[in-house]
């Protein structure tokens, strides 16, 4: 087989990064040039009253972080040893973006990393990879990632790009309101609960439990409810009889708190983000649900998910696999109110 271009869709994750340590030993092999593919999702997502937008300042931001990030990747992959490597960032639907430009550029191979888990179907960002080798016009290369990439893996042991990206596990999170229909595995949720009673807690009280819903009928009646006693001001949102708070995901986890401490509701939102990163990490997508919080204090509702009387379900958390990527909203500046500093002390 004849090498000459090589395309490496990326997606910013720890996991392309054995991709791209693959095409470069490709590329050095057959003197084959190499080409960094970053493609961007839709640039609005829907709400249940409308669509929402980006303004242009939050575009600009998000395009010379993807920029930023490419010439890190194109870096690493020079390092690696590759001599001729271009970096291309496009717009559109990912699987769609990924093999009309294997297409137009005439590539011969497409370099594809995995999360690492089992199949196909769940390569890249769920069925992407699935798709493209479906449709390109050229020879597919799905890479599995080693499994201390997805797990516990010493810094020491990552190259700059994975440093980075596990570094940047806080900048990559984002509340995810569109899921694949894939189920997340009893081993993943387990490890997510893991990283969740790792977060800080005062007294270490440890006031947290867990109730974690996956049969989607249940998840279906629970939303119907919490829309009924959804405020007054919100219940237009969600007249459609379709729509579904928990954006059909087909895991929800309740974070919930043991008493009515001072700070047993701090302890159990510090929980829910050690969790939303811990998914991130993982390639999973989460978003925190308030709008059912009414629903899941009902006597009956919290009885049929086992949680005692004495228990207050605090986060709920949906997790799944995303469908697409979610393209970062931006922060405003952090608002200091004060920065006091040690007077100088005269010699």
């Amino acid at each position: 087989m004849r090498i000459e271009k090589i395309l490496v869709p990326v997606d910013f994750s720890a996991h392309t990064s054995a991709a791209i340590r693959a095409a470069c030993e490709l590329a050095q092999r057959h003197h084959a040039s190499l080409t960094l593919l970053h493609v961007w999702g839709p640039v609005a997502y829907a709400l249940p009253e409308g669509f929402l937008f980006y303004t242009p300042e939050q575009l600009s931001r998000m395009y010379s972080e993807c920029q930023a990030l490419l010439a890190a990747g194109k870096a690493e992959a020079e390092k690696a040893g590759a001599a001729q490597v271009q970096v291309l960032l496009r717009e559109g639907v990912v699987a769609s973006e990924i093999s009309a430009v294997a297409r137009s550029g005439r590539y011969d191979l497409i370099v594809i990393g995995s999360h690492g888990r089992t199949g196909i179907r769940h390569a890249l960002v769920g069925s992407i990879a699935e798709k493209v080798a479906r449709e390109a016009p050229c020879a597919v290369m799905i890479v599995k990632a080693p499994p201390a990439m997805g797990a516990s893996a010493s810094s020491t042991d990552l190259s700059a790009i994975e440093q980075g990206m596990r570094l940047d596990a806080i900048y990559q999170r984002r509340a995810t309101r569109s899921y694949l229909p894939e189920r997340v595995s009893d081993a993943a949720i387990r490890a997510l609960l893991d990283a969740a009673v790792r977060a800080p807690t005062a007294m270490h009280l440890e006031p947290w439990a867990f109730a974690i819903v996956q049969d989607r009928e249940r998840l279906k009646k629970l939303s119907d409810r919490a829309k009924e006693l959804a405020p007054p001001e919100h219940r237009a949102a969600f007249d459609s009889p379709d729509f579904n708070i928990f954006y059909d995901a087909g895991t929800l986890i309740v974070i919930c708190g043991h008493g009515a401490g001072p700070f047993v509701e701090a302890d159990c939102w510090l929980a829910a983000e050690n969790l939303m990163l811990a998914a991130c990490a993982r390639g999973l997508g989460t978003c925190p649900i308030g709008f059912a919080l009414p629903a899941l204090h009902l006597p009956e509702v919290k009885d049929a998910l086992g949680i005692p009387a004495g228990v207050t379900a605090i986060a709920p958390i949906i997790v799944g696999f995303p469908r697409g990527a979610v393209v970062d909203s931006g922060r405003k500046p952090p608002e200091i109110l004060r920065w006091i500093k040690p007077v100088a002390v005269e010699q």
